[in-house]
């Protein structure tokens, strides 16, 4: 076993431990071991382990860029465990790492694999800064040593065109986006396995402040799968569930989506541009099955009537949209018209079959105990596959800034939402 390090951000530190996030803490005691990584003496690393064999790692790094830990069997990137961590131009941090699960991997070279691979990757320079350069990339490897299980991409949410809207100069809106899994046996061909998942992605555009996924089956909830309640668009990546989940066909998957739209004057729509709006779940799962996507939309025209507008069809409804006076009061009923309106469910395959039910918004309901279940903080590090056992949870601290005080914990590592895209192109298209 050999410790990687690789290299790049302004000079911080960071831990790797287990507290809750959202719990004050003891310090740690001191970390016994130490030695330097590199002749120069830039990378300074301190560890230790515990009675139950959790290790602790500390790691001092004098660079210029973004910072990467690992571990390696062999001292190379291919193969090895890592986190990366950075200080972005204005302060703020990210933390980050992402493996799949021993069980489950992503299966190429069948008729049921993407027979091609495209990256897409949007740019986006409001400012109109001149002269910036990207050399952006994912890498990708594969072994002929396969794993128990393919894994699949669910795409879940609001089905983002034509009838996904905001209204302007709202300080929240919600937006339901329903899946119903009752016909996925039939749109399969054979009896669908149950869904264990054990990541997601959420995804919403600028205006976007926060995403719940919730599970229901028989018409009761079942739990909150995921949630972000500080969503930031800039920060974006795919994370772990803290256990894996099971979904069983005939499970409604319900994602609500928490828009803000104050320095806005016009109705945002759903559609690919930044300035557009999404709002999507993507759920990693095995064995994988046939369904690409599941998603939800409301009957806009019953909108449009609670809104005092006329719609003989869809595209009236999305038109008439245009004609209401926006306010507090107009927006609030919009949002419970587009809850209480029924929502109709698009199910696809990944060979692009189609079909449409109907459903309901339900109710969501909040436990008390899940003081800890925003997932904002919680970093999508799964226990590592080496004997050292890292665990999922870190505390970032810059020494630009005060030791004392606690930073929150953003997520980026843009290699990891390009290879996110990678995965859920191939089945889906957004």
């Amino acid at each position: 076993m050999k410790i990687m390090s690789l290299l790049w951000t302004k000079s911080f530190l960071f831990l790797l431990s287990i507290p809750c996030l959202c719990s004050s803490q003891p310090l740690p005691p001191p970390l016994r071991f130490s030695a330097f990584l590199d002749h120069s003496n830039m990378i300074f690393l301190r560890w230790d382990h515990d009675a139950e064999e959790m290790m602790t790692f500390e790691l001092r790094v004098h660079t210029t860029g973004w910072v990467a830990f690992g571990f390696s069997p062999h001292g190379e990137l291919p193969g090895s465990d890592i986190v990366v961590g950075g200080v972005f131009p204005n302060g703020s941090i990210y933390f980050s790492s992402y493996q799949f699960p021993n069980e489950a991997a992503i299966s190429i070279g069948t008729p049921m694999d993407p027979q091609y691979i495209r990256l897409e990757i949007h740019y986006s320079n409001f400012d109109l800064i001149p002269g910036l350069n990207d050399n952006s990339g994912i890498r990708l490897y594969y072994t002929p040593d396969l794993r128990p299980n393919d894994m699949g991409v669910l795409q879940t949410g609001v089905f983002t065109f034509p009838v996904h809207f905001i209204p302007p100069g709202a300080d929240t809106y919600k937006s339901y986006g329903l899946c119903k899994s009752s016909q996925f046996n039939e749109m399969n061909g054979t009896p669908v396995p149950d869904l264990k998942v054990f990541g997601f992605l959420l995804h919403t555009h600028l205006a976007g402040r926060g995403l719940k996924v919730v599970q229901y089956r028989n018409g009761e909830q079942v739990r909150i799968i995921c949630e972000d309640n500080k969503y930031d668009f800039s920060l974006q990546e795919t994370r772990d569930l803290k256990e894996v989940i099971t979904i069983k066909v005939g499970d409604e998957i319900l994602v609500e989506c928490n828009f803000q739209t104050l320095d806005r004057t016009e109705i945002t729509f759903g559609g690919p541009s930044t300035l557009n709006e999404m709002c999507l779940a993507f759920l990693f799962y095995y064995p994988r099955n046939n369904i690409s996507s599941c998603m939800g939309y409301p009957d806009i025209q019953q909108i449009a009537y609670a809104l005092g507008q006329e719609a003989s069809d869809a595209m009236e409804g999305m038109i008439a949209m245009n004609y209401v006076e926006w306010n507090n009061e107009t927006i609030k009923n919009a949002e419970k018209a587009a809850k209480e309106a029924d929502q109709i469910v698009m199910i696809k395959t990944i060979d692009e079959l189609q079909k449409n039910e109907s459903g309901i918004i339900r109710d969501i309901t909040i436990s008390e105990s899940g003081l800890c279940h925003d997932i904002s903080g919680h970093l999508g590090v799964r226990g590592s596959q080496v004997t050292a056992n890292l665990q999922g949870a870190a505390a970032v601290i810059s020494q630009a800034l005060s030791t004392a005080e606690i930073l929150p914990l953003p997520l980026l590592l843009l290699t990891q939402l390009a290879f996110t895209w990678l995965l859920t192109s191939s089945q889906c298209r957004i």
